[in-house]
This record gives C-alpha cells, sequence and structure tokens, in this order.
C-alpha cells in the first residue's frame, strides 16, 4: 500500500512473465466464477427474502414529535390557512 515504485516494479515483472500473468488471469476468473455464481446468489437472496418475517424490524419512533398540522408551515401564507381552518369548521 503506498509504494508506487514496488506496485510499478510488480506490473513489470508480470509484463516480463507471460505466464505467470496468464496463470494469475485463469485464478482470478475461476475464483470469481466459483464466488460469484449468479444461480448461487440467487439461492441465497431468494433464502433471505424468505427469511424477512423473521428478520424484521420495525424502524424506532422518531425523537422529536411533530407538533401543529400540516398548515403551520413557513410558506403558507396566514390568509390561506385561516380559510382552510374556517372551512374545516364550518364542514364540521
Amino acid at each position: 500500500m503506498g509504494d508506487i515504485g514496488a506496485f510499478a516494479d510488480a506490473i513489470a515483472r508480470l509484463d516480463g512473465d507471460r505466464a505467470r500473468l496468464e496463470a494469475m488471469s485463469v485464478a482470478a476468473r475461476d475464483a470469481v466464477a466459483r464466488r460469484f455464481d449468479i444461480r448461487d446468489r440467487a439461492a441465497d437472496f431468494q433464502s433471505l427474502y424468505a427469511r424477512w418475517p423473521e428478520l424484521y424490524r420495525p424502524l424506532a419512533a422518531p425523537e422529536h414529535l411533530q407538533y401543529g398540522s400540516r398548515l403551520d408551515r413557513p410558506w403558507i401564507p396566514n390568509p390561506v390557512v385561516r380559510m382552510v381552518r374556517s372551512a374545516i369548521r364550518a364542514a364540521r
């Protein structure tokens, strides 16, 4: 980590040793195919989704309570708020 010269030397050695580079490429490809096969991952996800009812935990209540109504917003003009509230009272 952080040694740029050693990294450049390793790349130069791999450039000179093509057989080793090819072997490392094949090993990396095989490791990815083995560890990340879509059929295995899909089965893992399906089993996880099947356990959802057992694993589900509801979120905690918010830290603060919201006081007031949706009309108590600074960007709503007061005359509009009064008009809506008087209409609601009249409808009751």
